[in-house]
């Protein structure tokens, strides 16, 4: 299946409904839906605050300003290389960028949230943000080259 198509009536959908989707390249949202839209492919909440799942096929994605929250298992195992999150971003839910291997991740603000096993190994991550507060990065694989200030990697 490289296509899915989502209809009006569907209210709620996490990444993992499309775990097993690993030749997916686009989903595409019935404009009536009231909860979910999808960008470039990329499903998303309607009010486009929450990526829900990037198809695993998709090479590229630009990460809008106004994205808060990397839903449960959005992008995994993606084959984008570069994640470049805006200000907004502040919140990564468990699984998030996890199976996303030999890439690269820079937060550019106040990442509040990071959950388990948020990303795989053999990656970089940068947190570049002017915040003084600590962040734990919990159940997290330990051969990830990560920086930034204030950073605490628990595996």
């Amino acid at each position: 299946m490289t296509q899915v198509s989502i209809s009006s009536s569907v209210r709620e959908l996490s990444g993992d409904t499309f775990g097993y989707c690993v030749a997916l390249k686009s989903i595409t949202v019935d404009s009536n839906n009231p909860y979910m839209t999808s960008l470039d492919g990329v499903l998303m909440t309607k009010d486009m605050k929450k990526i829900i799942k990037c198809p695993s096929e998709k090479t590229s994605f630009i990460i809008p300003d106004g994205v808060t929250t990397v839903g449960y298992d959005a992008f995994k195992e993606s084959r984008i290389k570069e994640f470049i999150f805006p200000v907004s971003t502040s919140i990564v839910e468990n699984g998030g960028l996890y199976g996303s291997y030999n890439c690269s991740i820079i937060f550019n603000g106040h990442l509040s949230s990071f959950g388990n096993q948020s990303f795989s190994s053999q990656v970089t991550i940068t947190v570049k943000s002017e915040s003084d507060k600590q962040l734990i990065l919990d159940g997290q694989d330990s051969d990830s080259d990560i920086t930034g200030d204030n950073i605490i990697v628990k595996p």
